[in-house]
C-alpha cells in the first residue's frame, strides 16, 4: 500500500537559537533570523543535531533559503508502519514577506513540523523564506524523492490567498500591486503541488495553514473590485477558495474556505500546535488524527476558528506510528 501525506504550514525546531537537524556525517548550523546554512557554529549556541546534506536553493541574495535533506532518525520504541517503506515530506515555511506584513511562526512551525516527520521516518526536504525560484526548486527537489514512496508530505505555512477561484501560495516576494502579479510566474499555484502528487498509488494529502490576515492581499482586491466592469465580489474572498478534492487525496485547511486562520501569539500557530499534538499518536489513523486536530483547533478558539477536511481517501487506515 502506498501512502502520500502533503501538508503546508510552517516551522522549525529552535534550541539555543540554532536550529537542528540530524545526519551521521557532518555538522550544520543554521542561522535563526536569516536560515543561512553554515559549517561554523554561531556565535552563541551549540549545534543540537547533525545535518545530512545543506544545499542552498538559490544564492542568498535572491532571497530563496536553502533546502535541507534529513535522513530519518532511527526508530526504537515504536514503529511506523512496515520500516521497508520510504517516507519523505516537504515542509515549507514563509515568514519574511518583502512586500507584506511578515509572519511571526511560519519558520517555527515548518521546524517543529519537519523535526515530528523526521521521528516518524521520513526523509524530510525543510526550506524556509523562499522567493519564487526557491520555491520552484523546492518542489523540483521534492519530485525526485516522491516516486517510490511509500508516503509523501508536503507541508506549507506562509501566506495564501484566493483569486478568481484559483488558491496561490506566496513566495517572500511576492507583489500584488495590479492584477498582472497574480500569475504562476509570481506566485505558487496550489493546483501545481497536488499535480506533484499525482504519481502516488496511495493516500495523498494536503495541509494548508496558510491563511493568515494580510492587508496587503485586502487592498489589492478592494483595488481589484473598484475598477471598471470588474467582479465585485473580488473584495470580499477570504483565505483559500474549496478545491476538489481527487481520488486518494484528503486536503485538510487550517481554517474554513473563505476564512483567515490565527498566526497564534505563541511558537506555533493554533493549527500547527494542534497537529503537532496529534500527529505521532500510536495507532491512530490519518482520517481520525485530522479530526481530532480540528476539534483541538475549534475549541481553543473558542469556535473562532474550524479546520476543515475533504477526503477523496478510501483506502485501508493508516498511522503514522504504530505499537501492533
Amino acid at each position: 500500500m502506498i501512502c502520500f501525506v502533503a501538508v503546508l504550514n510552517s516551522g522549525v525546531c529552535a534550541q539555543n537559537n540554532t536550529y537542528n537537524f540530524n545526519s551521521g556525517k557532518k555538522t550544520f548550523y543554521v542561522d535563526p533570523e536569516t536560515g543561512v546554512v553554515t559549517n561554523r557554529p554561531p556565535k552563541s549556541g551549540v549545534p543540537q543535531n547533525q545535518s545530512k546534506q545543506a544545499s542552498p536553493g538559490s544564492s542568498t541574495s535572491s532571497g530563496t533559503q536553502p533546502i535541507l535533506v534529513d535522513k530519518p532518525q532511527s526508530l526504537s520504541e515504536t514503529s511506523v508502519l512496515n520500516p521497508a517503506e520510504r517516507r519523505v515530506a516537504l515542509v515549507v515555511g514563509n515568514a519574511s514577506y518583502r512586500y507584506m506584513p511578515s509572519l511571526t511562526n511560519p519558520r517555527n512551525d515548518a521546524a517543529d513540523i519537519a523535526s515530528a516527520m523526521k521521528v516518524l521516518g521520513f526523509e524530510t526536504i525543510l526550506a524556509t523564506d523562499l522567493d519564487r525560484a526557491g520555491m520552484n526548486n523546492a518542489m523540483e527537489r521534492f519530485s525526485r524523492l516522491v516516486p517510490g514512496a511509500s508516503i509523501a508530505m508536503v507541508y506549507y505555512s506562509g501566506h495564501g490567498m484566493q483569486f478568481e477561484g484559483k488558491n496561490y501560495l506566496l513566495p517572500v516576494d511576492a507583489s500584488l500591486e495590479s492584477v498582472d502579479d497574480v500569475n504562476r510566474y509570481r506566485l505558487m499555484p496550489l493546483d501545481e503541488v497536488v499535480d506533484l502528487l499525482k504519481s502516488g498509488s496511495g493516500m495523498k494529502l494536503i495541509v494548508l495553514d496558510a491563511c493568515r490576515n494580510n492587508p496587503i492581499e485586502r487592498d489589492f482586491k478592494n483595488k481589484v473590485a473598484s475598477l471598471p466592469g470588474a467582479n465585485r465580489d473580488a473584495a470580499s474572498t477570504r483565505g483559500f477558495a474549496r478545491i476538489d478534492a481527487r481520488i486518494g487525496l484528503i486536503i485538510t485547511y487550517a481554517t474554513a474556505p473563505d476564512s483567515v486562520a490565527s498566526d497564534g501569539d505563541g511558537r506555533n500557530s493554533p493549527f500547527t500546535l494542534a497537529f503537532l499534538k496529534n500527529v505521532a499518536t500510536p495507532d491512530l489513523d490519518v482520517r481520525q488524527m485530522l479530526n481530532q486536530v480540528q476539534t483541538d483547533v475549534y475549541t481553543a478558539s473558542k469556535a473562532k476558528q474550524l479546520p476543515e477536511i475533504s477526503s477523496l481517501y478510501v483506502g485501508p487506515a493508516i498511522a503514522l506510528k504504530t505499537t501492533k
